[in-house]
């Protein structure tokens, strides 16, 4: 039976939100003004924030705890723990973790930036102090446990992502870019070296962009990561300097002022953690892409392709990239949908909307079936 349950108000005029908590009897409510979401932890707690206040309310005691600076709360999937991400000094963050009691038994301090699981199992932490920064994973068991993943007297750690049991960041050294990948059921580290990896493209470096999220495979044996161009220090332009119009370029001058060049944007990489290769995805020539939910196949194509031109939305060829042997094939030519092909759960199959009928693409069998009659109906 439901114990408890949430819901929250939204007033227009002036645009604010209320949420309560209450049984589902009616009983027993408790109201949280200017708080949008929360979360349960079991029958245990009741936790949201409020701005920079998480509200800690105890569904056993009804007392709420309010705890400043939040910037961020995860209670733990075994329900011990209340672990929160405060504001520090010198631009720095602080974890606290609570007992299911409310009392203190865990506090790292000196935080860079933290991802939490997104299974509630722990928290990853990138850390700074005047020796050196580190990389520590804090994991929720029946107690906490503390393990250093590694450290560097050079360089700051940035992206940390966990997810399906795995844990990935970044390390951006003068040019010399790593990142790593660690298997927290193995407990083993991987590093992807740029100086070292099979594959990875000569002239670029990985890519820290706030919208370049890594991905991690469900199997834990690939990786999906970003990398950009390396700048070059020595190509300074001059914005007072006349500009020079190629009028080649599929875009004129002043279109790319509001839209991305997407030759110019972050390009895709997979990485196979445990053969240690790397295999890119985009490039300048096919800058924009998309996976089989499998992993096994890549979509490629190039948005500018039929540029200039007057449609809404642009066309484009879309060619598939066999992941095992790195080969390439054309499978649609001029796709004129605004949305991309979807992809089937198993990886094996494209449905997509072309030339007015519906069509679904065999990958494993380079084959194309049409699933609409094109003598008596037309999308």
């Amino acid at each position: 039976a439901v114990s408890w349950v949430s819901y929250s108000v939204k007033y227009k005029n002036p645009q604010k939100y209320t949420l309560t908590v209450q049984r589902p009897t009616g009983d027993a409510n408790k109201i949280f003004p200017q708080a949008e979401a929360g979360t349960f932890n079991g029958e245990y707690h009741f936790g949201c924030l409020s701005k920079d206040t998480l509200k800690l309310y105890d569904l056993r005691t009804g007392l709420t705890e309010q705890i400043l600076k939040t910037v961020a709360f995860s209670f733990s999937a075994e329900h011990n723990f209340t672990a929160t991400i405060l504001k520090a000094d010198r631009q720095l963050l602080l974890l606290e973790i609570r007992n299911r009691n409310g009392k203190v038994v865990y506090k790292q301090n000196g935080i860079t930036s933290y991802a939490f699981d997104a299974e509630s199992n722990g928290v990853v932490l990138a850390t700074t102090s005047e020796k050196n920064s580190k990389v520590e994973a804090i994991l929720f068991k029946n107690k906490i446990i503390k393990k250093e993943l590694t450290s560097s007297t050079k360089a700051v750690f940035k992206k940390l992502l966990w997810k399906t049991g795995s844990i990935s960041f970044i390390e951006n050294d003068a040019g010399h870019c790593r990142i790593y990948y660690y298997n927290i059921n193995q407990d083993k580290l991987s590093i992807l070296d740029s100086k070292v990896t099979s594959g990875f493209p000569s002239g670029m470096c990985i890519s820290d962009d706030i919208l370049s999220n890594s991905i991690h495979t469900r199997e834990g044996s690939k990786m999906i990561l970003w990398l950009k161009e390396t700048p070059d220090p020595t190509r300074v332009i001059d914005p007072k300097k006349v500009e020079i119009w190629n009028t080649q370029d599929k875009r004129i001058y002043s279109a790319r002022k509001y839209l991305r060049d997407y030759k110019m944007s972050d390009k895709m990489v997979i990485w196979n953690v445990e053969e240690n290769t790397a295999l890119q995805i985009t490039d300048k020539e096919f800058p924009r892409g998309f996976f089989s939910a499998d992993y096994n196949y890549s979509f490629v194509y190039d948005p500018d392709a039929y540029e200039p031109q007057s449609r809404q939305y642009t066309p484009f060829d879309l060619y598939m990239v066999n992941l095992q042997t790195g080969t390439r094939k054309l499978i649609i030519k001029n796709y004129t949908m605004n949305q991309k092909p979807f992809g089937s759960p198993d990886g094996n199959y494209l449905c997509y909307a072309h030339k007015g009928q519906w069509w679904i693409y065999n990958a494993a069998k380079d084959n194309h079936i049409p699933i609409t009659d094109a003598e008596n109906v037309f999308f």
